[in-house]
């Protein structure tokens, strides 16, 4: 299957660009943003090594990895990313958006669209996320889209802790008629 663009009512999801630097970066550097991320702020060098393989990803064939451009429709600024992509025990799906955009509800349209993307086109069987044990926006985000809290990740996020959360396609089914 080749990469999917995706729209919400407030945004277009595409691939990543080259000229997406200067936007990912104001929001991949910015410690606030990334307090909860398990490698923190990124430096320039990472950044670019990002859009690198999310480019990349978006190329191949069969596109196992969709690492999206969160874009705001009108104005087509690019304040975040949203990613569904294939971890070593399963689909993992997750999201970053630029803090002047938080409690906006856009993450939650993004997650919609990532959980209708893996349980329509890719007909995946279950879907995961994590967060860091005190992210409560985002484990709520997780809980609002129907994900259901399986297990603590002890080790997870430099040892500080984490949490798994996960939805099979019939309770997505189920929540989504």
């Amino acid at each position: 299957m080749r990469f999917i663009e995706l729209g919400t009512p407030r945004l277009r999801l595409r691939a990543f660009e080259p000229g997406d630097f200067n936007a990912v970066f104001a929001y991949m550097s910015d410690a606030e943003t990334m307090k909860y991320r398990r490698y923190g702020p990124r430096s320039a060098e990472q950044v670019r090594d990002f859009l690198a393989y999310a480019i990349s990803s978006a190329g191949e064939m069969p596109c196992r990895n969709f690492e999206y451009a969160a874009v705001l429709k009108g104005c087509d600024a690019l304040i975040g990313g949203g990613a569904l992509f294939h971890c070593d025990d399963g689909p993992e799906l997750g999201w970053t958006l630029r803090r002047d955009h938080w409690r906006q509800g856009l993450g939650h349209e993004m997650g919609e669209a990532l959980l209708r993307l893996g349980f329509g086109a890719l007909a995946l069987p279950s879907i995961q996320a994590t967060c860091h044990m005190e992210n409560i926006a985002s484990y709520r985000l997780m809980e609002k889209l129907g994900l259901r809290r399986e297990m603590p990740l002890p080790e997870a996020y430099g040892g500080a802790g984490g949490l798994r959360y996960a939805i099979d396609h019939e309770s997505w089914l189920r929540s989504n008629p």
